[in-house]
Formats: C-alpha cells, structure tokens, sequence
C-alpha cells in the first residue's frame, strides 16, 4: 500500500516542482511547494504507519489460522 502512495505523492510532488522550475520567480507557487512538500511528508508517514498496522493485523489473522487448521 504504501509504495502506491510513495509513487503518487512522489510523482505529483515532481511534477509541481517541475512548474516551479518554469516560473521559478513565482512566489506564490513556491510557497504552494513548500507547503505541499509538508503535507508530502505527513502523508508519506500516514501511510507507512498505515501498511504497518495492517502487516500487523494480517500476521496475527494468519497466526490465529494456523494455530485452528494444526
């Protein structure tokens, strides 16, 4: 899970900072990366944090499985 949103945060941060590059004089447009780069980071973390749970979860479900079928 998470390495689908690494690649679609990833490719949606590249891609604003890509039109960044084509008006680097734009402040405002900066200031929108830079604020983008933030909520890049926490949502990276939300969703490692997230597929961790779930691993978690899915160990102990098949754990459970294998202890009634021995």
């Amino acid at each position: 899970m998470d390495l689908w949103v690494a690649i679609a945060l990833g490719s949606w941060f590249i891609y604003r900072a890509w039109q960044l590059t084509q008006a680097p004089e734009d402040k405002e447009q900066a200031r929108s990366l830079f604020k983008f780069s933030i909520l890049y980071m926490m949502l990276l973390c939300a969703a490692m944090v997230g597929d961790r749970i779930l691993l978690s979860q899915l160990s102990e479900s098949l754990d459970a499985l294998a202890c009634l079928l021995s």
